[in-house]
């Protein structure tokens, strides 16, 4: 008996996946977990600054897609993972209605930043690493506010 089937083509069609704010801020609590119950090493870890930066940056842009910006403008090279720039975009979206943002916390993100945004304390910079890892925020200020933040657009984001 012959073979009555030939070959066939499929082609498949593009997915596309909405993540929500939700997803965004979910994770972003979790990476926040993650990194308190990071257990103390012996001398320095990036790994608590990397996942409250990570923390950070899932809730910064969980905050920003609750309203309405592209997501392709969260991946660009201007916002990407720059912790400064979203949170100046969060504030020019009006974050500042939902949560008072100090001058402090302004700090400690930008401290973060100068790692975080390089990829610094994924693949540690030896001339960092030389000169102690200085310029480091306060994490319990950088939880404080990843705490707040969480708490204040918990509804923006469960709305959007």
């Amino acid at each position: 008996m012959a073979d009555t089937f030939g070959s066939v083509t499929v082609h498949p069609q593009p997915i596309v996946v909405n993540i929500s704010p939700m997803a965004f801020l979910s994770w972003s609590g979790q990476y926040l977990a993650a990194a308190r119950a990071a257990p103390p090493g012996q001398g320095f870890s990036p790994v608590p600054y990397f996942l409250h930066g990570l923390a950070l940056e899932l809730a910064l842009k969980a905050f920003l897609l609750a309203k309405g910006v592209p997501r392709r403008a969260l991946r660009s090279r201007r916002l990407g993972h720059d912790l400064r720039a979203l949170l100046g975009k969060c504030e020019q979206q009006g974050m500042g209605q939902h949560l008072q943002i100090t001058d402090s916390h302004r700090t400690h993100v930008s401290l973060l930043n100068d790692y975080y945004c390089p990829r610094d304390l994924e693949y540690v910079n030896l001339a960092k690493a030389l000169k102690g890892f200085s310029g480091l925020p306060d994490l319990a200020v950088v939880g404080a506010f990843l705490d707040a933040l969480l708490k204040s657009i918990k509804a923006l984001c469960d709305a959007a």
